[in-house]
């Protein structure tokens, strides 16, 4: 495994996926932002699969990343959408892991 290379990656997901956890959370104890927590769910999940992936080596690490950000951009997307403090962090989160392993999977399209 390329530690290094994966290692932000992986890192970029877990961050991204704990805070769309955590919004989940306040998505469904409120129960008015019903969209933004369908969405937390998808990209949490998609964020554990590919930090997975990375961590173990996939050879489908980089279509895992590909996924991922794209669903990363759904997700900040509705996120942004409120002004809850815990969407707007999300948001941040899912933008930056969005990017993160889009330019993982780029290099390798690259490479």
């Amino acid at each position: 495994m390329q530690h290094m290379e994966y290692k932000a990656v992986v890192d970029a997901c877990t961050r991204c996926a704990i805070e769309c956890e955590m919004c989940l959370a306040h998505d469904l104890e409120d129960g008015i932002r019903l969209d933004c927590a369908r969405a937390n769910m998808d990209c949490a999940r998609a964020c554990w699969e590919t930090a997975s992936a990375l961590a173990r080596d996939s050879g489908f690490s980089f279509q895992y990343c590909g996924h991922c950000a794209a669903i990363c951009d759904g997700c900040a997307e509705v996120c942004s959408q409120y002004q809850d403090e815990h969407c707007k962090r999300c948001a941040e989160m899912c933008r930056e892991c969005a990017h993160a392993c889009r330019s993982l999977a780029h290099a390798q399209v690259g490479a």
